[in-house]
């Protein structure tokens, strides 16, 4: 089974041959190009961003199973521990939550105890989505709209369905 190569901001690069454990990232992710041409080359950095690449779990080590390039996994297998797009999304949107003027203070707080268990399918998450779609309705900027983006490109699909309203 190939493994897939992310950038640190989630981009999907391509797929790594598996041979190599899992534990290739940056510039010995040029060094991987698979025997395999069906397969793409690998990069060490990301056409879309220019982020460093990897294929395995920084913590871990445990190669990052391939889903489609359009989606990503948000936490390890090996480890449980988010990847790093996942924290980065995490971080920016509690930052985001901070600068919401139509929310008080207790309504940020609530916001921002939503974003993990948005992130996986949990007894918590249809919980977590009626909150966060509550009061982000509240928001009419366009960071408001920021956010919800953010959410929804690291939410489980569960979460995206509930705060989409499908």
């Amino acid at each position: 089974m190939s493994h897939a190569i992310y950038c640190l901001n989630g981009h999907y690069v391509g797929l790594v041959n598996p041979g190599m454990h899992g534990r290739a990232t940056g510039a010995r992710l040029e060094a991987a190009v698979n025997a395999d041409r069906s397969e793409k080359p690998a990069r060490a950095f990301c056409t879309s961003c220019g982020a460093r690449t990897i294929s395995a779990c920084e913590s871990c080590h445990t190669p990052i199973d391939h889903k489609f390039p359009s989606q990503t996994h948000n936490y390890c297998a090996g480890c449980g521990k988010p990847f790093p797009w996942t924290e980065t999304a995490l971080q920016t949107a509690a930052e985001l939550a901070d600068e919401l003027d139509e929310l008080n203070a207790e309504d940020r707080i609530t916001l921002k105890g939503t974003f993990v268990d948005l992130t996986a399918d949990t007894p918590r998450t249809q919980l977590a989505a009626t909150r966060f779609t509550r009061i982000i309705k509240k928001v009419t900027s366009t960071a408001g709209e920021a956010l919800q983006k953010i959410i929804v490109d690291v939410a489980s699909e569960t979460a995206v369905k509930l705060i989409k309203g499908q």
